[in-house]
């Protein structure tokens, strides 16, 4: 079971703990157990009185509930453990002497332990928020170890590959990619990764169903205790994007090709008539090299132009630049 699934878990066995009066709740019912499991094996085994029925007790309801209500669970153990005391007052297994030490331990180790389980139900609860967080994102997102196994998977991940979370979660990449590519492309990326650099490629990828798509791979170093242990990666995929550039690019050089081939006058211009480009047919018909047009107001000549080469004109002014087109007709 990997460390998500062990969170998984963790996190919807607490998932009915939801307010103060089910925490301390717990609390008690947890203790009362214990000491009731205690006197059983009293009873029945002969099994001397101890705290280390306590211990995991306080442990669990510290995971679960968190600091406070395993303060309350320490403080109702050392009740039980006290309870338990004046029972076996007469017998020798247990001296006066020791008896408050062993309370006052059991407060310290209590308050310890509900420490460090508090510590990590806020750690284990903080994992679920960015898994969830991740799940809501476009982009596909993995996180792997240093073995090369994936840890995280997200939604978008697992439909563009058409598997499911156990099918990845705790497999080792070349079980889930094309093993030339994960050698030749993906290893030596996520090593570099690994080392402490932010690395960043594009590259086309062939998915079972989608087919070949191009994308652009981001790999981030995650820190832990002991160094770099674990690499995000997140993969966009651009082809819809590349397909309208692409688009867009062919589109702005079909206009440029009108622009700089058509017969018609063409210029633009900004709102106080200034203009801002000519196409070469409005630089011949009025008698200027290009570059001497730019800047002046196109008032001054259009009229002429007009008279020259057409009977009819049409003005269009929109947003920040307005477009001045000189058509001919007849």
């Amino acid at each position: 079971m990997s460390s998500a699934d062990r969170t998984r878990l963790f996190c919807a066995s607490a998932g009915f703990l939801r307010s103060r009066v089910r925490f301390y709740g717990f609390a008690l019912i947890a203790v009362c157990a214990a000491s009731a499991l205690q006197r059983v094996l009293e009873t029945t085994i002969a099994f001397p009185h101890s705290f280390l029925l306590f211990y995991p007790t306080i442990l669990i309801v510290a995971l679960l509930a968190g600091f406070w209500p395993g303060v309350v669970a320490t403080a109702l153990c050392g009740l039980g453990a006290a309870y338990f005391d004046m029972h076996a007052a007469g017998s020798s297994t247990v001296s006066d002497e020791t008896r408050p030490v062993g309370l006052a331990l059991l407060g310290v180790i209590g308050i310890a332990i509900s420490w460090l389980a508090s510590s990590l139900r806020q750690r284990a609860n903080r994992l679920q928020e960015f898994e969830r967080v991740v799940e809501s994102l476009e982009e596909m997102i993995v996180v792997i170890d240093r073995n090369y196994r994936y840890q995280i998977a997200n939604r978008a991940f697992l439909q563009y590959r058409g598997m499911k979370k156990e099918d990845v979660i705790g497999r080792h990449v070349v079980d889930v990619l094309d093993p030339a590519v994960f050698e030749n492309k993906f290893k030596r990326n996520l090593d570099k990764c690994f080392q402490g650099e932010t690395v960043s490629f594009e590259m086309m990828y062939r998915y079972p169903e989608l087919g070949e798509r191009q994308l652009l791979v981001e790999y981030l170093p995650i820190q832990g205790s002991g160094g770099i242990d674990r690499v995000a990666c997140v993969l966009h995929d651009l082809t819809e994007q590349k397909k309208a550039e692409d688009a867009l690019r062919e589109s702005e050089d079909r206009y440029r090709d009108l622009v700089e081939h058509g017969e018609d006058l063409i210029c633009t211009h900004d709102l106080k008539g200034r203009l801002l480009s000519v196409n070469p047919a409005a630089g011949s018909s009025l008698g200027y090299e290009i570059d001497e047009l730019l800047g002046i107001p196109c008032f001054r000549h259009c009229h002429r132009a007009i008279v020259r080469r057409s009977k009819k004109s049409s003005w269009h002014y929109g947003g920040v630049y307005g477009h001045c087109t000189t058509a001919r007709h007849g």
